[in-house]
């Protein structure tokens, strides 16, 4: 019996095994990385890194999420519109944003990433555009609203296995909390960039954000074969914001 196969699908899986299998032979050389202190450059851009700090270049997410947000151009007279970086880690979203024309509020659970953030703003020439302050998702900023938010949520659920690095990738009840408060906290015509992958609940976030009473499209993508990144846009309804 011969089994049918196409043509088209069956080079991308076999590419799919080889990615997979290059990244784990890979990976102990990526290690050393996240292990000690570095220097990332990216774009123009220098980022101290620490062992407790998520690395935005090695795990990709922070230089795809900044890139977009990099993307939004602002015009002469919009150069005070407000952005908040949220999970700021490095700061790397929010030096893009900086960079094109936003005021920056950036916010983060790990003190060691406030820290490297302000490091990070100083090192870029950008204290006057970026503040940093230390919190849990919106409770540094009640009573702000923003033009864009960015966010970069952890991979996986389940409780921080304890050390400040896991609260990049592990979280329970993060998304809820984060869809629930997001219309609360963006401007009139506001919107939010968020940074997922296929190795995480990409599926779980989308419905929770779509209860929420978002809308929701892709604003950028990439396939790195044993993953798939994606930022998706949020917008309110005009109705809703009306």
């Amino acid at each position: 019996m011969t089994q049918n196969v196409s043509l088209n699908q069956y080079p991308n899986r076999m590419l799919q095994i080889l990615v997979r299998g290059f990244w784990r032979l890979y990976r102990p050389f990526l290690l050393p990385r996240v292990r000690r202190p570095v220097v990332e450059k990216v774009d123009g851009f220098s980022f101290v890194v620490i062992p407790t700090v998520f690395n935005p270049v090695v795990f990709r997410a922070g230089v795809m999420l900044g890139r977009a947000a990099g993307r939004i151009t602002l015009e002469a007279d919009e150069r005070d519109k407000t952005m908040l970086d949220m999970g700021c880690g490095t700061g790397i979203v929010g030096a893009f944003a900086a960079r094109n024309g936003f005021r920056v509020t950036s916010v983060d659970i790990n003190p060691d990433a406030v820290r490297v953030a302000k490091a990070n703003a100083l090192l870029n020439d950008q204290t006057d555009r970026i503040t940093v302050l230390e919190g849990d998702l919106f409770a540094p900023v009640t009573s702000q609203s923003f033009d864009l938010v960015c966010f970069g949520p952890p991979y996986f659920k389940g409780p921080p296995k304890g050390d400040p690095l896991s609260q990049a990738f592990w979280s329970e009840g993060l998304i809820e909390r984060f869809c629930h408060a997001l219309h609360n906290h963006l401007n009139p015509n506001g919107r939010a960039l968020v940074h997922l992958s296929t190795d995480g609940d990409n599926e779980g976030f989308l419905q929770f954000a779509h209860d929420a009473g978002f809308d929701i499209s892709v604003f950028a993508r990439k396939n790195y074969l044993n993953e798939i990144m994606s930022v998706y846009e949020l917008r309110l309804p005009r109705a809703t914001v009306a």
